[in-house]
């Protein structure tokens, strides 16, 4: 009996070398795909970019600060639960568009290279449920975004939940942005009236601008980075906003429902988020806190026959104000 209880253990102990083994392999496989795809991003991005690769020194920076800015946006919302899958996904990613553009310059004569020079971590907040209310975590109405930041790619989609179609405006009874820095307060009203949907900004030194966009149906996108509402430019989006670092918080968030996203120059939210107001990176919960790259700073090299180029670009997409 002691012999076959021997080769029992013995059995137990390969099955359990061989479950630790192919957990280890799905972990490997998992890395390594996030990794290719972000190379592969990069690489559609490069083929896309075969004419500025041959072009002057400001073509060439103009393409490789868009590239490098849609690999930001891409590497920030891939792969986010962790700060050095960031920054190395993102260093993988500009180096595979960096050799590939550079190859496709090089028929043209000409030499170019990107190379990272440093990376921003910050946090990404985020609600991809449109369905639920605009509160934080634990439901409470006024709350708190992020504090003492600079923010980038914010972008909000609103339906007014009132019970009411009474007009609105800052600091009535409606949804509410607001951004403060010191005794300055920039804020924008959400709703919907009898016949429109409308949005309402006040401006730090007090000027009002109302617009409804032609759709007058909710949602409403707002996306304060690109100064758009819907698509359609609304510059008070973008003027008279209190000097950063500042202070993002939300008014009345139980009466609106929607999604937002908003990526923010602290890192610190992501690496111990607020329980009462997000719930961590990983989670499925709304709204929530992941990992971000906030900016990148490039070094971008081009030489040719007649121009050398050597400069460093900062890439921080939707930056705002």
């Amino acid at each position: 009996m002691a012999h076959l209880s021997g080769d029992g253990q013995r059995r137990e102990g390969r099955g359990q070398i061989i479950l630790l083994i192919g957990f280890t392999l799905a972990v490997t496989f998992v890395a390594l795909a996030l990794i290719l795809n972000s190379a592969i991003y990069a690489e559609n991005l490069a083929t896309r970019s075969d004419t500025a690769a041959g072009g002057g020194p400001i073509e060439v920076r103009n393409e490789a600060e868009s590239g490098v800015a849609s690999l930001l946006a891409y590497v920030t919302a891939h792969n986010n639960t962790d700060q050095s899958a960031i920054t190395d996904n993102l260093t993988t990613a500009i180096d595979e568009y960096s050799t590939l553009a550079g190859r496709q310059g090089a028929v043209d004569g000409r030499l170019s290279n990107v190379a990272v020079e440093s990376v921003t971590l910050g946090s990404r907040l985020v609600q991809p449920d449109s369905g639920r209310n605009l509160t934080n975590r634990n439901g409470t109405a006024n709350w708190t975004l992020a504090r003492g930041i600079k923010a980038r790619s914010l972008v909000f989609e609103v339906s007014d939940n009132r019970t009411t179609s009474d007009s609105c405006s800052p600091g009535g009874e409606c949804f509410e942005l607001t951004a403060t820095s010191g005794g300055d307060v920039w804020r924008m009203a959400v709703y919907e009236n009898a016949t429109d949907v409308v949005v309402e900004i006040e401006g730090a030194g007090g000027a009002t601008t109302t617009y409804s966009p032609p759709e007058d149906s909710p949602p409403v996108r707002i996306d304060l980075g690109a100064g758009t509402v819907n698509g359609h430019d609304v510059p008070a989006l973008q003027a008279n906003v209190p000097a950063p670092p500042y202070e993002l918080g939300i008014v009345h968030g139980d009466l609106a429902t929607g999604s937002f996203e908003v990526i923010v120059d602290d890192e610190t939210i992501a690496a111990s988020p607020d329980p009462d107001r997000y719930f961590e990176p990983g989670s499925s919960g709304s709204p929530r806190v992941t990992h971000a790259a906030y900016a990148t700073a490039i070094r971008l090299t081009q030489r040719s026959e007649r121009i050398v180029y050597n400069g460093t670009v900062r890439v921080a997409p939707g930056e705002w104000p």
